[in-house]
């Protein structure tokens, strides 16, 4: 089930001669280079499409292969949402078809760079740029020169556009997580499971919790924060993450000062961080150890939870039951949640020390 995340028409802009019925309509890029070119048409070969720095939306689809395909050369079966999703502004409901519909490419030093057009439905709804490219900031440019289309006709390039789903920009929606014995995804582990810890060595998994949330509105303050990959460094993380809002990120000190745990939310200033739009719903799991520890998802330093008054009151009441029969179980050797393993900050506070740091740098 890959998440994709695809800018959408309100975040990106053209200066070709599209109407907006043809960039909703258009079921290829009606390339000069292509057999099939009509010069009675517009072009999307040729055109200057400017990102303005906003989030991208993602969504989960359905696939019963590994390739994102136009719906003509999709021969394994439909690709198709799972969830309601809002784009640019219009509900498409879960079961809405899913297609990569064309593909846009520009060759920049001898790099070859993709990006493809979605479309859910009837319609083109946005650009889907490939894995690996820098999270588009504000003003920044894609000029394609060429396309690809399932229809070799519509295709300059000469070769269609179906690619891996590992090529586009996607995430799973569970982090994995470091044990002893490699990355698990959070979904898939369970009580008993060994965590790697950045303290203490690998610790025993003593209770799980999925807990799904299911969105108001569009600013509901529980969306998740997504963090792209490297946007804290290479490798850190290694794949997109996805985060509740409160869940603490390992923060490192300068020389002489400690190391601090804050808020995914006081993150939001920094390049390839920002809050996810469009989903209708996320899963969050939670990951008790017999102490609060730092643990690795995608690579990146984060907090176990940690069963404090504000995390406990989030919980359903089951859960809460459950995490404290867990209290009176604990092992009685260095069994502790009462105490945080590093100092915890605020969002203002986190902010006002990643202000800091950047100032010093």
């Amino acid at each position: 089930m890959p998440t994709i995340a695809v800018y959408d028409w309100s975040v990106v802009s053209h200066d070709g001669a599209m109407t907006t019925s043809e960039l909703v309509n258009d079921t290829d890029a009606n390339d000069p280079g292509a057999a099939n070119y009509d010069a009675g048409r517009s072009s999307w070969v040729g055109v200057n499409y400017t990102y303005d720095g906003n989030p991208p939306t993602q969504m989960i689809i359905s696939d019963d292969d590994a390739f994102f395909q136009d719906g003509t050369g999709d021969t394994a079966g439909d690709q198709f949402l799972l969830e309601d999703v809002v784009v640019n502004g219009k509900l498409y409901p879960a079961g809405t078809v899913v297609q990569n519909e064309f593909g846009l490419h520009q060759n920049i030093n001898g790099n070859m760079v993709n990006v493809y057009v979605l479309r859910l439905g009837n319609d083109n709804v946005g650009l889907i740029p490939a894995a690996g490219l820098p999270t588009p900031h504000s003003g920044a440019r894609f000029s394609p020169t060429s396309s690809s289309d399932s229809d070799l006709a519509n295709s300059s390039t000469g070769s269609t556009n179906e690619t891996s789903y590992d090529d586009v920009i996607c995430f799973e929606a569970k982090a994995m997580i470091a044990t002893p014995n490699g990355g698990v995804e959070a979904q898939d582990l369970r009580p008993g499971d060994m965590i790697d810890t950045l303290d203490r060595g690998a610790q025993p998994l003593l209770w799980t919790g999925h807990q799904k949330i299911t969105f108001s509105s569009s600013d509901d303050k529980r969306r998740p924060i997504r963090i792209d990959v490297d946007a804290f460094g290479p490798g850190l993380p290694a794949r997109a993450l996805l985060l509740s809002p409160q869940h603490r990120i390992l923060l490192t000190g300068r020389p002489g000062e400690p190391d601090e745990l804050g808020p995914a939310l006081g993150f939001l200033d920094l390049p390839g961080v920002s809050r996810v739009r469009g989903r209708a719903s996320v899963t969050y799991v939670h990951l008790l150890l017999p102490r609060h520890e730092i643990i690795r998802a995608e690579g990146l330093a984060s907090e176990s939870f940690f069963p404090g008054p504000t995390a406990m009151r989030m919980l359903p009441p089951s859960q809460r039951s459950a995490v404290r029969a867990q209290w009176h179980e604990l092992p009685p050797t260095g069994a502790d949640h009462t105490h945080a393993v590093r100092p915890l900050l605020t969002r203002r506070q986190t902010r006002d020390r990643l202000m800091r740091y950047a100032v010093d740098a």
